[in-house]
């Protein structure tokens, strides 16, 4: 959910030009900023206290080289970003949409179609996050955004590179708590099999309204991840199975995420992955939850202010007035009338007869003829 900026908040970062904030945290704030081109993003920005920590400039540092390295349909790309700054930052693709978490504690648990879709989108991500060499390691419903066309993974804020060694120290806890695998909880090492417990959690949470793994207390969350039978219900049979598998206590024993996607398409396991069929019978099941965008198209930038005149303007013109109606002009009676006419008739009206004596002639001009009189011929001056 968008709220407006703080007096605190930075107006702009990098090339982006903030305007609201999409979400904040212990770890930092994330923004809404726009390019000079009116291309919109994400923009996560670490909180002040820790820029100046080393081992968060590292993890920092890691999460954007990681991030950068995963392409794929169902992930939000990263398009620019300084990790080095005084300031760091990170860039990504912005998506429209309510996370899984705010769509289910809105609307309930999805139905048999949506949850189809939810599991075949996220196993989608996972197969791109996985064959870029990353492990996400912090697959949660508030991390997953429930796009016009599907669902999109964000936040790799824990990710890491599955062939390096974990910068955290051995027994620390990294991720969240009701979405991780026992691995986790145990303080071993993360790969890419404690992602597909988290697909199968999340899964699980989407079909039921509740997470699979319950608890009053934090303790009781994780002596049920770790001993406990997961809590799973409303699952479609073409789904089922395949969360059965995930949420197997030995990570030696679950399945990858393309042999879960061949699996929810019905598809060979060794059967090479078509990102645009996969898209194609994704979107056959999905119909975003009420709240969730339906068209591709982000939110408009704020405008950018005009620039100031060098001079006063001239006022313009103002709106035109329409033409005042005019009456059509009045008919004048003929120069010469006729025997017997009135010499004036009225506008419009013929003129009417009768034995009306013209007025007395002016001076120097010849007098009217009578009626049936002839007129006198006019007397020429002779020049000098």
């Amino acid at each position: 959910m968008l709220t407006p900026l703080t007096t605190d908040d930075p107006q702009q970062i990098g090339p982006y030009q903030l305007t609201n904030r999409i979400g904040a945290g212990g770890m930092g704030v994330v923004y809404l900023g726009f390019t000079d081109d009116g291309r919109a993003a994400a923009v996560k920005v670490p909180a002040t206290t820790l820029v100046d920590d080393p081992k968060f400039r590292s993890r920092f540092r890691q999460e954007v080289a990681a991030a950068s390295r995963v392409r794929g349909r169902a992930v939000a790309a990263v398009l620019d970003s300084d990790a080095t700054g005084p300031r760091p930052w990170l860039a990504t693709e912005y998506v429209e949409g309510r996370s899984l978490s705010e769509a289910v504690l809105a609307r309930g648990p999805f139905d048999e179609r949506l949850v189809t879709a939810v599991a075949v989108g996220l196993a989608d991500a996972l197969v791109s996050i996985h064959a870029a060499g990353v492990v996400h390691r912090d697959l949660k419903p508030a991390n997953i955004l429930l796009a016009w066309d599907g669902p999109r993974v964000i936040d790799f804020g824990v990710a890491r590179d599955d062939a390096t060694t974990s910068l955290t120290r051995t027994g620390s806890l990294v991720g969240t708590m009701a979405w991780m695998a026992p691995e986790q909880l145990r303080g071993e090492r993360a790969g890419p099999a404690a992602d597909i417990f988290a697909w199968g959690a999340c899964v699980a949470f989407a079909a039921a309204g509740r997470p699979a793994f319950r608890g009053e207390q934090p303790q009781a969350v994780a002596l049920a991840i770790l001993n406990g039978a997961p809590v799973l219900e409303n699952l479609p049979p073409l789904v089922a199975p395949q969360v059965h598998a995930a949420l197997r206590k030995n990570p030696q024993t679950r399945p990858g995420a393309a042999e879960i996607l061949a699996n929810l398409l019905g598809r060979p396991a060794d059967a090479p992955t078509d990102p645009a069929e996969t898209g194609r019978l994704m979107r056959s099941w999905w119909s975003p939850p009420p709240g969730t965008e339906q068209a591709p198209h982000p939110p408009p930038p704020r405008p950018r202010p005009r620039p100031r005149p060098t001079h006063t303007p001239m006022p313009g013109p103002g709106p035109a007035r329409a033409p005042r109606p005019q009456a059509p002009p009045p008919m004048r009676a003929p120069a010469h009338p006729r025997d017997g006419q009135h010499p004036h008739p009225r506008d419009g009206q013929p003129a009417r007869p009768g034995n009306r004596q013209p007025p007395h002639p002016r001076g120097g001009q010849p007098a009217r003829p009578r009626d049936g009189q002839p007129a006198p011929r006019a007397r020429r001056r002779a020049l000098p």
